[in-house]
């Protein structure tokens, strides 16, 4: 039964990483100016009252102060006093439209005030027109409706000290409210640092806890997982098994599983390959091996005498099958070898015992190019006759290979020196030769497969197959040791082998 359990891609899983942070801040910052703009809301709204209720309280004073500067300049009726009666007049006009600006955004003082100067301008337009008319210089005793303009005024004064009462009220109810009501208005300031406090303590939790989340995201989700597929890109290379599948639906586990189909098809093809060579060897190396042995016996002369031709063909005919011998053991080799099918078979080996080994067998070899092989110090014992551990067989067939490959570059009558000496816990044999230096551009590609160190020279009578010094690299690698070469144009080309003892 398949889990429901839902799966994510790497891209959500991203983007849910770095939008949840996001998140957590937009929400906290939203609480945090929500609280502030409620405070400052509370602290405009106070401060707006006071401003009216001030104002208010000022406006009836100026009323009466205007009332009295007019009455005054009636009676004295001087320059002085008409000049005090027209500044009380502006100053009362003043204190009105303060009054509209700083009730401004309240509807209900803004009501209040309206009412307020509607008859601070109804009393403004009185005495306005009392002071024209007793400093008009033909006035007429009496004209003035004094009854009418008290009961005028008396209306607009009640009007203000009913507004400016109720607004003083107002005040004192808020600030009654707060006196009578500190506990409750310490335990709102309480609750507001309170949640600021929560809500930043959560915040911060919820940070941390999504700090932590991210991390174990990348490290469990992200990096282990791309760990894991990098270790399955080196199995692949040194063909070994894979790690287990990962699971999830992301592009992890896409590229995972295409690592996997692609191990498959790279054992199904190695195994193929194997088959091949398998059959390669069974049917080819054995009837070319008695090829060449026939051809041996009829050179002998097993079935009677020969032409000088035919015995030239013969010899054209056994190197051609000892080419494909050569060729064939060391593809087999190479199988072998890079699927570590062969096993190295140490056993106590004497470098005198190695290097006689592999002089005879390219004895006839450096004879026809003409290069006599010397070792370089025989009689000192303590290193030709040193006892190590090794493959004896392969070992030989690193310095034969070695040795060929300089018989084959070598200047006819130039010797080639073997030599062996001990230094560092390595035992670390030479084959130096002169002839034609190693090119630089070749320097590089000397240990590869199906190269050839010089391509220059004639290889009709000696050509190689350019795996020879590949199979010694991974023999000489396959003991522990290392393999190397110096090649310059005065002293020519010696290559190295080390072996650990």
């Amino acid at each position: 039964m398949k889990s429901s359990r839902l799966r994510f891609s790497l891209e959500q899983k991203g983007f849910a990483v770095i939008g949840l942070p996001l998140l957590i801040q937009i929400v906290t910052v939203t609480f945090l100016v929500t609280i502030l703009f409620q405070a400052r809301t509370n602290y405009l709204r106070e401060a707006k009252i006071n401003d009216v209720a001030r104002i208010a309280t000022v406006l009836p004073q100026a009323l009466l102060q205007c009332g009295h500067q007019c009455v005054t300049s009636y009676f004295f009726h001087n320059t002085n006093s008409t000049r005090k009666a027209a500044q009380s007049v502006k100053r009362l006009n003043g204190l009105s439209e303060q009054l509209l600006q700083a009730a401004e955004g309240d509807p209900d003082l803004m009501a209040r005030v309206t009412r307020m100067e509607q008859a601070s301008h109804a009393l403004i337009q009185e005495f306005s027109m009392y002071n024209e008319e007793i400093n008009r210089p033909n006035r007429v005793i009496g004209a003035i409706d004094r009854i009418g303009m008290l009961k005028r005024l008396n209306a607009g004064v009640n009007i203000l000290l009913e507004e400016a009462t109720a607004i003083t009220e107002i005040q004192r109810n808020e600030q009654s409210s707060e006196q009578s009501s500190d506990q409750r208005k310490d335990w709102q300031l309480l609750s507001q640092e309170h949640a600021i406090l929560t809500l930043v303590v959560v915040a911060l939790t919820l940070n941390v806890l999504t700090a932590i989340a991210t991390a174990w995201f990348f490290n469990r989700d992200v990096s282990t997982r791309l760990q894991i597929i990098c270790e399955n890109v080196e199995r692949i290379g040194q063909h070994q098994q894979l790690l287990p599948p990962l699971g999830g639906k992301d592009e992890l586990t896409t590229l995972d599983n295409h690592f996997h189909k692609m191990a498959r098809a790279l054992d199904f093809a190695g195994i193929e390959k194997r088959q091949f060579i398998e059959l390669f060897e069974d049917r080819l190396r054995e009837p070319l091996i008695n090829f060449k042995g026939a051809v041996s016996l009829i050179s002998g002369g097993i079935f009677g005498d020969l032409t000088d031709q035919g015995r030239a063909r013969l010899a054209g005919a056994r190197q051609s099958a000892q080419r494909l011998i050569v060729l064939l053991s060391e593809l087999i080799d190479i199988e072998n070898l890079e699927s570590g099918k062969i096993a190295l078979r140490k056993s106590p080996c004497v470098p005198r015992d190695l290097l006689n080994e592999t002089v005879s067998l390219v004895q006839e070899l450096a004879a026809a190019q003409g290069c006599p092989i010397k070792v370089d110090a025989p009689q000192n014992t303590a290193v030709y006759d040193f006892a190590f551990s090794g493959d004896f067989e392969r070992l030989v067939r690193v310095l034969t290979n070695i040795l060929a490959n300089a018989i084959k570059f070598s200047y006819p009558g130039k010797p080639i020196i073997l030599g062996c000496r001990r230094e560092d816990e390595e035992l670390i044999f030479s084959v130096h030769n002169q002839g034609k230096v190693i090119p630089a551009a070749m320097k590089n590609k000397v240990f590869a497969r199906f190269e050839q160190v010089d391509q220059s020279v004639d290889t009709s009578k000696q050509a190689g197959t350019g795996l020879g010094l590949y199979i010694s690299k991974e023999i000489v690698e396959a003991h522990g040791g290392k393999i190397w070469f110096e090649s310059k144009e005065e002293a020519g080309t010696t290559f190295f082998f080390a072996i650990p003892y």
